[in-house]
Protein backbone atom coordinates (compact mmCIF):
# COMPACT_ATOMS: atom_id res chain seq x y z
CA UNK A 1 0.00 0.00 0.00
CA UNK A 2 2.71 2.61 0.73
CA UNK A 3 4.10 2.05 -2.76
CA UNK A 4 0.81 3.20 -4.30
CA UNK A 5 1.01 6.37 -2.22
CA UNK A 6 4.53 7.04 -3.52
CA UNK A 7 3.44 6.21 -7.06
CA UNK A 8 0.41 8.50 -6.96
CA UNK A 9 2.29 11.35 -5.30
CA UNK A 10 5.03 11.22 -7.95
CA UNK A 11 2.43 11.17 -10.73
CA UNK A 12 0.62 14.17 -9.27
CA UNK A 13 3.89 16.07 -8.89
CA UNK A 14 4.92 15.36 -12.49
CA UNK A 15 1.38 15.98 -13.76
CA UNK A 16 1.49 19.45 -12.21
CA UNK A 17 5.09 20.09 -13.34
CA UNK A 18 4.23 19.22 -16.95
CA UNK A 19 1.08 21.40 -16.80
CA UNK A 20 -1.15 18.49 -17.73
CA UNK A 21 -4.88 19.11 -17.71
CA UNK A 22 -7.92 17.94 -19.58
CA UNK A 23 -6.96 20.02 -22.62
CA UNK A 24 -3.22 19.26 -22.62
CA UNK A 25 -1.52 16.94 -25.03
CA UNK A 26 -1.45 13.23 -24.46
CA UNK A 27 2.34 13.01 -24.61
CA UNK A 28 2.90 15.20 -21.51
CA UNK A 29 0.43 13.20 -19.41
CA UNK A 30 1.89 9.94 -20.70
CA UNK A 31 5.38 11.12 -19.86
CA UNK A 32 4.25 11.98 -16.32
CA UNK A 33 2.76 8.49 -16.00
CA UNK A 34 5.77 6.68 -17.45
CA UNK A 35 8.25 8.55 -15.29
CA UNK A 36 6.14 8.04 -12.18
CA UNK A 37 6.29 4.30 -12.80
CA UNK A 38 10.07 4.35 -13.26
CA UNK A 39 10.74 6.50 -10.19
CA UNK A 40 8.36 4.67 -7.89
CA UNK A 41 9.78 1.26 -8.81
CA UNK A 42 13.32 2.52 -8.24
CA UNK A 43 12.30 3.71 -4.77
CA UNK A 44 10.36 0.63 -3.70
CA UNK A 45 12.48 -2.08 -5.36
CA UNK A 46 14.48 -2.96 -2.21
CA UNK A 47 11.25 -3.57 -0.29
CA UNK A 48 9.80 -5.65 -3.11
CA UNK A 49 12.93 -7.81 -3.28
CA UNK A 50 12.80 -8.42 0.49
CA UNK A 51 9.07 -9.25 0.23
CA UNK A 52 9.72 -11.74 -2.58
CA UNK A 53 12.66 -13.26 -0.69
CA UNK A 54 10.48 -13.78 2.38
CA UNK A 55 7.67 -15.26 0.28
CA UNK A 56 10.03 -17.84 -1.19
CA UNK A 57 11.53 -18.76 2.19
CA UNK A 58 10.76 -22.19 3.63
CA UNK A 59 7.75 -22.44 5.94
CA UNK A 60 9.17 -25.42 7.83
CA UNK A 61 12.79 -24.26 8.11
CA UNK A 62 12.89 -20.48 7.48
CA UNK A 63 16.21 -18.69 6.98
CA UNK A 64 14.81 -15.36 8.17
CA UNK A 65 13.05 -14.27 11.36
CA UNK A 66 11.35 -11.38 9.58
CA UNK A 67 11.77 -8.42 7.27
CA UNK A 68 14.63 -6.75 9.14
CA UNK A 69 16.52 -10.04 9.53
CA UNK A 70 16.14 -10.69 5.80
CA UNK A 71 17.41 -7.21 4.99
CA UNK A 72 20.38 -7.48 7.35
CA UNK A 73 21.51 -10.97 6.28
CA UNK A 74 21.29 -10.26 2.57
CA UNK A 75 22.98 -6.89 2.85
CA UNK A 76 25.89 -8.50 4.72
CA UNK A 77 26.19 -11.30 2.19
CA UNK A 78 25.54 -9.48 -1.11
CA UNK A 79 25.63 -5.71 -0.46
CA UNK A 80 23.24 -3.19 -1.97
CA UNK A 81 23.10 -4.96 -5.33
CA UNK A 82 20.90 -7.66 -3.80
CA UNK A 83 18.07 -5.17 -3.29
CA UNK A 84 17.98 -4.13 -6.93
CA UNK A 85 17.78 -7.56 -8.54
CA UNK A 86 15.35 -7.39 -11.41
CA UNK A 87 15.38 -3.60 -11.63
CA UNK A 88 16.36 -3.54 -15.31
CA UNK A 89 13.43 -5.60 -16.59
CA UNK A 90 11.07 -3.90 -14.15
CA UNK A 91 11.96 -0.43 -15.37
CA UNK A 92 11.86 -1.50 -19.03
CA UNK A 93 8.29 -2.66 -18.42
CA UNK A 94 7.30 0.19 -16.09
CA UNK A 95 7.58 3.10 -18.49
CA UNK A 96 5.30 1.90 -21.33
CA UNK A 97 2.79 0.27 -18.97
CA UNK A 98 2.39 3.40 -16.86
CA UNK A 99 2.44 5.69 -19.90
CA UNK A 100 -0.50 3.82 -21.42
CA UNK A 101 -2.32 3.44 -18.11
CA UNK A 102 -2.25 7.13 -17.23
CA UNK A 103 -3.10 8.29 -20.76
CA UNK A 104 -6.11 5.97 -20.64
CA UNK A 105 -7.03 7.21 -17.16
CA UNK A 106 -6.87 10.86 -18.21
CA UNK A 107 -8.88 10.20 -21.39
CA UNK A 108 -11.64 8.43 -19.45
CA UNK A 109 -11.60 11.13 -16.79
CA UNK A 110 -12.03 13.82 -19.47
CA UNK A 111 -14.89 12.08 -21.22
CA UNK A 112 -16.74 10.78 -18.19
CA UNK A 113 -16.84 13.90 -16.02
Amino acid sequence: MPSYGVYTAIYQLLYTSFNCNMDSNTMACGLAGGLSGLISWALIMPFDVVKSTLQSDSLTDPKYKGMFDCFRKNYRQYGWTFFFRGISITTIRAFPVNYIMFVTYEEFKCHCL
